[in-house]
């Protein structure tokens, strides 16, 4: 049975390594900081870098719901922020932090708390209400998670932005269906989780 509380009775995740889930804030900190700088502060809601807010708070909390959802939204942005990048000469280090390093990260907590089945829809659900807050926050100009317009080239293919948004919406659902998969095939749950999995907190803990 999948578990999607914020803190786990039984953490699947020692107190020791929990300590260590302000890294991603780190990652986040630093492009905050440089799109302080850029006056293009609406990037940072962006879903890839949401996702290290969402994995250190699921870190710390030892929640695995919410690694399973950061996982899940950085797999697939991964590859869509090269291409981005590659196109706009974009390379910046704290985006790199936030798409690689969040991503390693993730990958190694999910490692403990396994894929589930419905993460494709849970990562869907608040996917969708931050495209909306990002419509109705952020610069027109700035498109974040192309919640204003289609992105540069795809006017020849769709006649109005809302044709654009179903197509890009039910192409991200199925993405985050497939990716989640393949999660789930390479970190299958097991009836023995707790115990194949768990992270020792260390001889202390025994000794009161």
């Amino acid at each position: 049975m999948e578990d999607f509380s914020l803190c786990e009775s039984e953490p699947l995740i020692s107190r020791q390594l929990r300590m260590m889930g302000w890294i991603p804030l780190v990652f986040i900190g630093l492009h905050f900081y440089t799109h302080w700088e850029r006056d293009t502060l609406g990037h940072i809601l962006w879903w890839c870098h949401m996702a290290n807010l969402i994995l250190s708070i699921g870190w710390m909390c030892a929640s695995p719901g919410l690694i399973r959802i950061a996982v899940l939204w950085l797999i697939p942005g991964l590859p869509l922020w090269i291409l981005d990048a590659s196109q706009t000469g974009d390379w910046s280090v704290s985006s790199g932090l936030t798409h690689f390093g969040g991503l390693v990260m993730g990958l190694f907590l999910l490692r403990r708390v396994r894929a589930a089945r419905w993460t494709w829809l849970h990562a869907f659900i608040p996917g969708f209400v931050l495209q909306q807050i990002s419509r109705w926050v952020t610069a027109a100009e700035l498109n974040v998670n192309i919640a204003h317009g289609m992105r540069e080239g795809w006017e020849e293919i769709f006649s109005s932005y809302w044709q654009y948004w179903l197509f890009t919406t039910l192409g991200i659902l199925a993405a985050l269906w497939g990716v989640n998969k393949v999660l789930q095939f390479t970190f299958p749950q097991q009836l023995d989780e707790r115990k194949d999995h768990e992270i020792d907190s260390g001889p202390q803990n025994q000794t009161g």
